[in-house]
């Protein structure tokens, strides 16, 4: 990644490799590994296709919620080579 070296770019640099140090300490992963052991804190992850099936079912349902408040237009009048696809589909309706 090249960046112009502002004094954001470079002051996150710095604090990205200060955490990275500081993760990579044998110690610091032994007591981190203690401290959610005591906690009993557990990943669980959702298979990849998962995620996909969630996505394309979210946003199925934002388009159709977009599309069922649009006004209906009625384009039996107009000229089909004027219509885009979709308004083609609507005029045979």
């Amino acid at each position: 990644m090249y960046l112009d070296n502002g004094t954001t770019f470079v002051s996150a640099h710095r604090q990205i490799q200060e955490l990275y140090d500081i993760y990579n300490d044998q110690q610091v992963q032994s007591e981190l590994k203690d401290f959610l052991r005591e906690l009993e804190i557990s990943w669980s992850f959702i298979p990849p296709h998962l995620i996909l099936k969630i996505a394309v079912k979210s946003a199925k349902y934002h388009v159709g919620t977009t599309l069922n408040g649009l006004p209906c237009v009625d384009l039996s009048d107009v000229n089909e080579n004027k219509l885009l696809q979709w308004q083609r589909v609507e005029q045979t309706q």
